[in-house]
């Protein structure tokens, strides 16, 4: 891989980070949101363990994505020709 081409993957994954990390938050919320906060209240232990599944996957990709950029990112630190990071 060339420069270039370890910043193009690199946009790649954060874009696909981000959109992960905003699944992660809104279904964090939305939970919250039908636990609630009265007596009655309370939530589905089929949803949360749906809940709970969809996370697995979503972490898990973040894992692999986290990785790959840390990886990159070393990549194109190997490449570069001067030490002041403008390259």
């Amino acid at each position: 891989m060339d420069t270039n081409e370890i910043k193009a993957r690199l946009a790649e994954v954060q874009i696909e980070m981000e959109d992960l990390l905003e699944i992660r938050r809104s279904s964090s919320v939305a939970t919250a949101i039908e636990v609630g906060t009265d007596a009655l209240a309370g939530i589905n232990l089929d949803n949360l363990s749906k809940w709970a599944r969809e996370m697995r996957v979503v972490n898990t990709r973040l894992d692999d994505l986290a990785n790959e950029r840390r990886e990159l990112r070393e990549m194109k630190r190997e490449l570069r020709t001067c030490d002041c990071n403008c390259h």
